[in-house]
């Protein structure tokens, strides 16, 4: 019966699928009530409000981007994660940021890009947008060229109209054989000092643009040469104490919009079996009653295979949200699964009801995600006020 199928349709991707399937939970009679229960009031924004996720197609009428569109609508995610390949042109993007914010109503996304610099930008400079060097390049210049260079790309962020970078990168460049981090130039180096200098003149930098950041991979990744992207990392052998000194520096002095959490393991940090994203013991214990942050905390994307080896989608949603982590990223990337947004609904709610995840959970991270949209509203007035 499969052979046939695939024969007679030769010239369709298995992305078109994807993305034609996305818009499937968008049509359905109550965005999906049946499926999954979501009824969009309260309860269901709240929960809805801790998702990001990311879409296939590049413009306003692509069956991804019109489901994001509808889910935004309907207040089933809280934010939109971009990739290149969302992003072919600077008008194509500004249309796309346009028209979610348009879908959106009153409410505020996120509008969330990795544009760290370097490797890991996703503003393409074939693609006609500017080319910001990676942290390793920004940190051999001294600080006021960083804060050029930063400027420059914050710029263009928001005339974009993205308001959250995940970026930048604190990790210690610890491991030279480290192809995640020190391969691929995103630490500003070794030294605590030095990165803590560096971030502050990125964060800085965004902050005059309007453009809130993310310091990541909290409690610091730069140490294993593994990659996270594809398997569990264990840093139990190699972390130290000292990648922490970043976000110690940072969190304390005011500049962390977010702390982004990533996917390791570390026998003295976590729980047996998990890893310090979906762990208490990392987001509750050490991050936020050890070193006193009680800011916004953001996951890694749940759907690398860190995560997706080991935990299943249910899990790890309900383990992430018991942990702590109060903004969930899923990129819909490789495999994406058009029933995500529904499926994170219907584990956290299941959960909440039966007691697995503890009263007033949802809420305290309701109140963390609306201090900060609300800086976002704060700059689009005093962006549209400067421009009367």
């Amino acid at each position: 019966m499969g052979s046939p199928m695939r024969a007679s349709l030769p010239k369709i991707r298995r992305r078109d699928l994807l993305t034609a399937a996305l818009l499937l939970p968008a049509l359905r009679a109550g965005i999906g009530r049946a499926w999954a229960e979501p009824d969009t009031g309260a309860s269901d924004r709240r929960i809805g409000d801790m998702i990001v996720v990311g879409f296939f197609g590049d413009a306003p009428d692509a069956p991804g981007a019109r489901a994001v569109a509808e889910w935004l609508r309907a207040g089933l995610v809280g934010g939109v994660i971009f990739y290149e390949d969302n992003l072919p042109n600077p008008p194509a993007a500004k249309a796309l940021t346009q028209f979610f914010a348009a879908a959106a109503g009153s409410s505020t996304p996120f509008f969330c890009i990795d544009q760290e610099g370097g490797a890991v930008s996703r503003l393409r400079p074939e693609n006609g947008f500017t080319s910001p060097p990676s942290a390793a390049e920004v940190a051999a210049r001294p600080l006021d060229q960083a804060a050029a260079a930063y400027g420059r790309m914050a710029a263009e962020l928001r005339r974009l109209g993205f308001n959250l970078n995940l970026g930048p990168v604190v990790d210690l460049a610890a491991n030279e054989d480290s192809r995640v981090i020190f391969g691929a130039g995103r630490s500003f180096g070794d030294d605590p000092r030095k990165v803590t200098d560096y971030a502050r003149a990125f964060i800085q930098a965004h902050r005059e643009n309007h453009v809130l950041t993310a310091l990541k991979h909290f409690p610091g990744l730069g140490s294993t040469p593994e990659d996270p992207h594809r398997d569990l990392p264990d840093v139990t052998a190699t972390w130290r104490k000292e990648e922490l000194r970043p976000y110690i520096e940072l969190t304390n002095t005011g500049f962390a919009d977010m702390v982004m959490v990533g996917h390791m393991v570390h026998a003295g940090l976590t729980e047996p079996g998990r890893p310090t994203s979906l762990s208490t013991r990392t987001v509750t214990g050490l991050l936020r009653q050890t070193l006193g942050y009680d800011g916004v905390v953001i996951s890694d994307d749940m759907q690398m295979g860190a995560l997706r080896n080991h935990f299943s989608p249910d899990e790890a949603a309900r383990l992430g949200v018991d942990a702590g982590v109060d903004l969930f990223i899923y990129s819909n990337r490789g495999r994406a699964d058009p029933w995500t947004p529904l499926q994170f609904h219907r584990a956290v709610k299941s959960a909440v009801a039966d007691g697995r995840i503890p009263p007033g959970r949802i809420e305290a991270s309701a109140a963390r995600l609306s201090r900060l949209k609300q800086s976002i509203v704060f700059a689009n007035a005093e962006l549209a006020t400067q421009m009367r």
